[in-house]
């Protein structure tokens, strides 16, 4: 009987012992549930630096595109001066147009005698020409001019001869075909400037003449 109640008692121990380990390792085994909800927080709490990486990124990107975009601007500004001083090149030559005067200026100068100057003497019934050089000295162009004779002497010359067309600076030589008198004698032959019509052009300058001795 004694041995039984201490068999009895030893079974009881060991129960007692039994027990909570059970329950220990029960409680370890259902641990690890009570953390599996828990693992997929960790992931949430990285989740919220990615947006705002971007976000931090996006800020320097549109301030590049304005630094290059200020080159581009100064860019064509630069080639842009030297259009506009080209046509200032083109200008030089049109200060030349004032140099001409508002008001006409009708100008001659007798130069000099080309043939037979004066007092040359030539035989009677002699037939020669008689040739002058005169200058347009004013800034009108010549034309539709003419030399006509003022008056009559025993020396035989055409009415008129024309001169021209000359332009400003110039100069001309005007010829005349004279046929000297038959008799001895002094021929004087006067001639002035005039248009077509026979009107005196220069009216203030003195004639040229022609002044030869007939033997």
């Amino acid at each position: 009987m004694t041995a039984v109640v201490a068999v009895a008692g030893v079974a009881a121990v060991v129960l007692g012992w039994l027990v909570p380990t059970v329950a220990g390792d029960r409680q370890e085994h259902a641990a690890p549930t009570s953390t599996t909800p828990d693992t997929p927080i960790p992931p949430t709490a990285p989740a919220s630096p990615h947006p705002a990486t971007p976000t931090a990124l996006t800020s320097p990107h549109p301030a590049t595109p304005t630094e290059t975009a200020s080159p581009h601007a100064s860019t064509p500004t630069e080639p842009t001066s030297p259009h506009t001083s080209t046509p200032t090149e083109p200008i030089s030559p049109h200060p030349a147009t004032p140099t001409v005067p508002a008001s006409p200026h009708d100008d001659s100068v007798f130069e000099r005698d080309v043939t037979y100057p004066d007092g040359s003497v030539v035989r009677a019934g002699e037939r020669f020409d008689k040739t002058w050089r005169i200058r347009n000295a004013g800034n009108v162009h010549w034309h539709d001019r003419y030399l006509t004779r003022m008056n009559d002497t025993p020396c035989k010359a055409p009415k008129r001869v024309a001169i021209g067309p000359v332009r400003p600076g110039e100069s001309v030589d005007i010829t005349v075909r004279v046929r000297a008198s038959d008799s001895p004698g002094r021929c004087k032959i006067y001639w002035k400037m005039t248009d077509e019509d026979g009107a005196p052009l220069l009216a203030d300058k003195r004639p040229i003449f022609l002044d030869v001795t007939v033997a």
